[in-house]
């Protein structure tokens, strides 16, 4: 086991986004959230991924429990452990493919020798080899996706978390990139995707869904 929940719960003021949820997700396992707007899957994952503390519970991520952490050891955790992939893309716009890649590999301290080979091997695992030098404002969308997840495997983490990462894609592209994660997992990585369509879910190996921020 990769992931272990344990009752967490997640309050905004007087509203439960999430209600003593459990989970355990094994290592290398291919796991899709389900529900509809609002039914707290987005929330789940962003506390899984340490974006989000819980208002209440724990969640061990391998041997370690994440309750008692300081931001400063959260965020070596998160940076060290998980690759996220977001809907929105989040590329720099006037940065170049290459650059994008970059930054995280920079918060990790990377020489530029190092980053070099990692990005490249990175952009060719999503079919975007010789692109690295254009500026991501005028990839297309399947393109900026790819991108976002040639960045987010580029550190070589455990875990990729994908918030609706199919979200604004035509079925052609949606289609590329659900195969891109798929090969991902079946290299060995962990792979949570959040999605409120069901079609998406047929690349997982299991589908949990959300309703009213508890598992149905």
């Amino acid at each position: 086991m990769i992931i272990n929940i344990s009752n967490i719960s997640k309050k905004y003021g007087d509203f439960y986004a999430l209600s003593n949820v459990s989970l355990e997700i094994e290592e290398g396992e291919f796991l899709a959230i389900v529900g509809a707007s609002g039914s707290g899957k987005s929330t789940l994952l962003n506390i899984i991924g340490q974006i989000e503390k819980p208002s209440k519970g724990d969640i061990l991520i391998g041997e370690v429990s994440t309750c008692d952490l300081s931001e400063k050891e959260r965020a070596k955790l998160r940076n060290s452990t998980f690759g996220y992939i977001f809907q929105q893309f989040y590329l720099e716009p006037l940065y170049s493919l290459y650059k994008n890649i970059e930054i995280p590999l920079i918060i990790a301290g990377e020489k530029k020798a190092v980053r070099k080979d990692k990005i490249l091997k990175a952009l060719e695992m999503v079919g975007l080899n010789g692109k690295e030098k254009q500026i991501s404002a005028t990839l297309s969308g399947g393109e900026k996706q790819r991108a976002a997840i040639a960045r987010a495997l580029v550190t070589n983490p455990k875990i990729i978390l994908a918030d609706e990462p199919c979200g604004n894609l035509d079925s052609k592209n949606t289609e590329i990139v659900l195969e891109h994660l798929k090969q991902i997992n079946k290299s060995g990585k962990t792979v949570l995707m959040v999605t409120h369509n069901m079609d998406d879910t047929s690349y997982a190996d299991r589908v949990i869904k959300l309703v009213d921020g508890k598992i149905e």
